[in-house]
């Protein structure tokens, strides 16, 4: 590990809960100043069988000129050649995460949602990388007495907490515009 002066690094331990089960602690050191981080060093490491930790594997293959498939745990990717392009797919991920953590959240607090359409609109920065600057998301909601207060704290938490898209891209500096619309059902 580097050598930093005392009183410019610090440095921290990371005990048997880690984030990776194949790894019991990590020494973390960082340069406050810089703001970075100077080193991981793995501490310790417990032999592991293949089946005690799996992650989920993504194969990336070229297909023709410009174009791509991405083989998923779950399902299949095409970008390109006249598949959505990769931004249209984080755009469209942000859209289906939000559908998801919104219509579980709402059925935990005992709202009867049966349909939820989303509009998605974005702009992207002028410089490169051209990241997401801002998303305008309108959602329609159809159901049976659905409540405004509940559908806007369902939308909020899902912004904030449920949806892990919505967080990255929100981390990424993104700023998303967000309004809904209610159509509740006439029961009669």
């Amino acid at each position: 590990m580097k050598e930093v002066p005392e009183g410019l690094a610090c440095t921290s331990y990371i005990g048997r809960k880690t984030p990776f089960p194949h790894v019991e602690s990590l020494l973390v050191r960082t340069t406050p100043h810089k703001w970075a981080i100077e080193s991981i060093e793995i501490v310790s490491q417990r032999e592991q069988g293949p089946e005690e930790f799996h992650m989920p594997e993504l194969v990336l293959k070229k297909t023709g000129h410009g174009s791509y498939r991405a083989e998923t745990p779950s399902g299949t990717i095409t970008f390109g050649g006249g598949s959505p392009s990769p931004m249209d797919t984080v755009a469209a991920s942000l859209g289906a995460c939000l559908a998801i953590s919104i219509s579980q959240t709402l059925g935990v607090m005992r709202q009867k949602l049966d349909d939820i359409e989303i509009r998605l609109s974005f702009e992207r920065k002028e410089e490169e990388p051209k990241l997401f600057e801002y998303f305008n998301i309108h959602l329609i909601l159809h159901g049976e007495n659905l409540s405004p207060a509940k559908v806007e704290k369902a939308l909020h938490m899902s912004e904030e907490s449920y949806c892990p898209v919505s967080v990255i891209l929100g981390l990424s500096g993104a700023q998303m515009r967000t309004t809904f619309a209610i159509e509740n059902k006439t029961v009669g």
